[in-house]
């Protein structure tokens, strides 16, 4: 099984400089995938922090890199069309000669909702909606023209060229662990997982998607499965591991990783920033991640 690294490099308060700065430093540092987030308004730094748009910044930085994979670690289904999306989403994994990672949600920033002016329904409905999307998407990357009859979105004959590099389709990443609504719909429809915790949660929550899988006969194995969180490398004393976070020494975090291994999962996503540490994680302790860590799990 082979040990993915990647990285989320939120845009929040960057100039596009620094951002791609980074994005070629995790390129040569080895790094499997670099994402973006898809969000509008800052999180956590104050209201005049700039925010790129993602799908505008992947473009721009598939031009500064070569051979890491991109991606938006998620986007909102909300904010736009699916046959939209799947527009973009096409057109930037030939742009990037085939390095698209594409993870979609159903979108969580009421603030932001209601600032755009998009409308913000419960999470029962965005989560169907989402399902729904995720249906579209494959039919717009697929098929010459893709009819859909919805109970939220319709196509009616669209056409979408050019087809994504990726044959069939770049893998379709759903963020979100909610166990009763989202996990079925990975089940149903989605190709890979992607939530935080610690390897409890997800031995709870990957029994769960494995039960979903058997009721509708779906393989339980061609379902991916990532972690996301935070990285903290100490190389003294430091307390026990915290939740959904990597920290500690390096050879501790690599037993950790090894005890998400166990469970299935092989992808790992460091958040570079953070509400819990706002500013990016320095380079130089990317580095000795790369080395320590990284190069513990030879391809």
């Amino acid at each position: 099984m082979q040990v993915k690294f990647g990285v989320q490099v939120p845009q929040e308060g960057l100039t596009y400089e620094e951002i791609k700065r980074y994005f070629v430093s995790l390129e040569k540092l080895g790094f499997y995938s670099a994402f973006v987030y898809d969000h509008f308004h800052p999180i956590w730094k104050p209201d005049d922090a700039m925010v790129f748009e993602n799908w505008i910044l992947l473009s721009a930085l598939a031009q500064e890199t070569e051979k890491i994979r991109i991606g938006t670690l998620v986007n909102c289904n909300s904010y736009r069309y699916p046959s939209l999306t799947a527009k973009m989403a096409a057109s930037l994994d030939n742009i990037s000669n085939g390095r698209l990672e594409f993870m979609i949600g159903a979108g969580w920033y009421e603030g932001e909702y209601k600032g755009y002016g998009i409308p913000f329904p419960l999470a029962k409905v965005r989560i169907e909606q989402m399902k729904e999307s995720i249906q579209v998407i494959k039919l717009m990357w697929t098929e010459h023209k893709a009819h859909f009859k919805g109970k939220y979105y319709n196509l009616d004959g669209a056409i979408s060229y050019p087809k994504p590099l990726q044959k069939p389709h770049p893998r379709i990443w759903v963020g979100g662990a909610g166990e009763k609504l989202t996990m079925r719909v990975i089940a149903e429809v989605g190709e890979g997982t992607n939530f935080s915790g610690t390897p409890e949660v997800f031995e709870r929550k990957l029994a769960l998607l494995r039960n979903y899988c058997e009721k509708i006969g779906r393989d339980y194995n061609t379902i991916e499965k990532s972690w996301t969180g935070d990285l903290v490398i100490r190389t003294g004393g430091h307390k026990e591991m915290e939740e959904a976070a990597l920290i500690g020494t390096t050879t501790k975090i690599i037993s950790r990783i090894e005890e998400y291994l166990k469970l299935g999962v092989n992808y790992f996503i460091i958040l570079a920033s953070s509400r819990s540490h706002p500013d990016l994680i320095a380079i130089d302790q990317m580095e000795l991640f790369a080395k320590k860590v990284i190069g513990a799990f030879p391809l």
